[in-house]
């Protein structure tokens, strides 16, 4: 889940404005102090933005080119601890009509990187919500997460030590069915579901999503 914040003074100012008397009888009020915190931040920095001319033969600008270079950072918002700067470097984009286009062209680029590195370095993770029977779990992800039939998740069960959690893996589910946008139906062994069954209270079980690179 993204949380934006270079809009949050809007979303301020709508709060506010559905505290007065003109929204009394609203039937679609939001609900007020409900707004998520973040557990993580992304931060980083623009290391370069060339933008080149392309000219005619008399000398005239024709068009532009830009190409684009930054570094990213992920931070843990309750311990400060961030991960090692990942760098992106975009292609030189397409000659284009602006110098803002062009380096929008360049963004546009990197794209697909952005994308591959949080898909790896963050991967999904879901709660079982449901056992439907002896050889079905339900997890609450689906479409809107990107999940898809044929997924597989790696069931386990986390305890604390030192503070810290460490994973046990029991097992693997693969997903069957997506159940609407936020459920999905998946085939688990008796070996999960008895584990499930039988863990203490209290203990968290998560899924983790098995990448495929």
């Amino acid at each position: 889940i993204v949380v934006d914040r270079t809009s949050r003074d809007k979303v301020e100012e709508e709060l506010e404005l559905q505290k007065s008397e003109a929204f009394l009888d609203s039937k679609n009020l939001v609900q007020q102090d409900a707004a998520l915190g973040a557990s993580m931040l992304v931060t980083g920095h623009i290391v370069k933005i060339p933008v080149y001319r392309v000219l005619n033969g008399d000398g005239t600008v024709r068009g532009y080119k830009a190409s684009v270079a930054f570094q990213l950072k992920v931070v843990e918002v309750s311990t400060g601890i961030s991960n090692e700067a990942q760098s992106f470097q975009g292609k030189t984009s397409k000659e284009m009509l602006s110098p803002e286009s062009a380096v929008t062209a360049a963004m546009q680029s990197i794209k697909d990187d952005i994308y591959e590195y949080f898909r790896i370095s963050f991967s999904l993770t879901a709660k079982i919500v449901k056992v439907l029977d002896k050889k079905t779990l339900v997890i609450n992800a689906g479409k809107e997460t990107g999940v898809k039939v044929g997924d597989k998740f790696m069931v386990q069960i986390i305890e604390l030590l030192d503070g810290k959690p460490y994973p046990s893996d029991i097992g693997t589910i693969t997903v069957k069915k997506q159940s609407g946008a936020s459920f999905s139906e998946c085939d688990a062994t008796s070996k999960i579901i008895s584990a499930i069954n039988s863990a203490q209270q209290g203990a968290v079980i998560q899924c983790s999503l098995i990448i495929k690179k």
